[in-house]
């Protein structure tokens, strides 16, 4: 029942958003754990969070980085050095 629930939930939001929250189940675990059980969070636990986030930064945008806007120059087609 729930892989029947889970396909559904995929073809409602997209493969991309999908792994994005499946990359996200552990990150959750692990803060309810800290909270509702007491766990510890150390400096091992940090780097598989951030491992599994920068995985999901990866899923989201297909491994491209997107581009910086540029700031927007006044045309100096046709004029003199002087005149700029």
């Amino acid at each position: 029942m729930a892989n029947l629930l889970y396909y559904r939930g995929v073809g409602a939001v997209g493969p991309a958003s999908a792994s994005l929250m499946m990359f996200m189940v552990p990150v959750v675990n692990t803060v309810c754990s800290m909270v509702f059980l007491g766990e510890s969070f150390g400096a091992l636990q940090a780097l598989g969070a951030l491992v599994l986030l920068s995985g999901a930064v990866l899923a989201v945008t297909r491994g491209r980085v997107p581009a910086r806007p540029r700031a927007r120059t006044a045309p100096t087609a046709g004029k003199k050095p002087s005149e700029l």
